[in-house]
């Protein structure tokens, strides 16, 4: 946040809020100031961004059910008197009923409770999402569970900012978690004449899927067939957890089969095209070359033939 503050005032309110961690960049007179306050599980950040501000807070939900309340407290204690648009995002570590869970021993209702009080009190409301929910799967009780952990959630001034916004949640690649993708979405009002983060990041994408057709990439197919035989059997219910992990190896196998075809293929495109475009080697080679030899009758021979018989 901007604080315009010195750096002890901020440790101050760093201890009376109490949070574990803080950044502060001192202000220039009056002016400026920035202060980033977390501990190990929360990250709490007011963003602004062209005529948008709002609140941010990254969750890590602490994976022992003992340490949770903390964090769930600490939340609420945020909460009060918040009245700024507000997002909480983050690996919760929670769910907030049997529905968000497939596998594994059936849980109390009571123990959704403290969860679903938090945001409650916060007054937060889960997004809308495209894609598979259930972002967490893993092996417990021998037994392969899946569960909804990961998401965003924002209160009703943050949905009223952002009312088309919505939450995707993308396929594994190298963890037990999916990556949630947030697309920030004002109303046409709002957003006309802003310059979008997402629509940025959608042309990139555009342009780097052009690029993908018209290169053929080394092994492309498999890499493919893989992936979608890995996100086949994640998403079953009692998937195979011996199955998953070979399909894991083959799939990191497969990425480093990639890497080893563009890292030679560097290397060809160098030995074979060499310096021919190299600005630097021309000059080097202009200053290095021989423009003249003087031959046996005392004559300066220009020519590449002539400088030849000279030698």
């Amino acid at each position: 946040m901007k604080t315009k503050k010195c750096q002890n005032i901020v440790v101050d309110l760093q201890v009376w809020l109490g949070y574990e961690r803080v950044h502060t960049v001192n202000p220039v007179g009056y002016s400026g100031g920035l202060a980033i306050f977390w501990d190990k599980n929360i990250v709490d950040c007011f963003v602004k961004y062209g005529v948008f501000s709002f609140f941010l807070t990254c969750v890590y939900g602490e994976p022992v059910t003992d340490g949770r309340s903390r964090v769930w407290d600490r939340l609420t204690r945020l909460g009060i008197g918040r009245t700024e648009p507000w997002s909480m995002i983050g690996n919760f570590n929670e769910i907030l009923n049997n529905d968000e869970k497939i596998g594994g021993p059936r849980r109390s209702a009571s123990s959704f409770v403290p969860f679903a009080d938090m945001l409650s009190s916060c007054e937060m409301e889960k997004l809308s999402s495209k894609g598979n929910r259930f972002s967490w799967g893993g092996s417990r009780w021998k037994k392969y569970i899946q569960c909804c952990l990961d998401r965003c959630f924002g209160n009703k001034e943050w949905r009223s900012r952002f009312p088309e916004s919505n939450q995707t949640f993308l396929e594994k690649r190298g963890s037990d978690h999916k990556p949630v993708w947030i697309n920030l979405r004002a109303n046409s009002d709002i957003h006309r004449g802003l310059r979008s983060v997402a629509l940025k990041i959608r042309n990139c994408r555009k342009v780097m899927s052009d690029w993908k057709r018209k290169n053929r990439l080394n092994a492309k197919n498999k890499i493919n067939q893989l992936q979608e035989r890995l996100e086949w059997f994640q998403s079953k219910p009692y998937s195979c957890w011996f199955v998953i992990n070979n399909l894991e190896k083959e799939l990191l196998l497969a990425y480093k089969e990639e890497e080893n075809f563009w890292w030679q293929k560097s290397r060809e495109k160098w030995l074979k095209l060499g310096d021919r475009n190299s600005n630097l080697m021309k000059s080097n080679r202009s200053k290095n070359s021989l423009m003249k030899l003087i031959d046996k009758n005392g004559v300066e021979q220009f020519s590449d033939a002539a400088k030849s018989r000279c030698s």
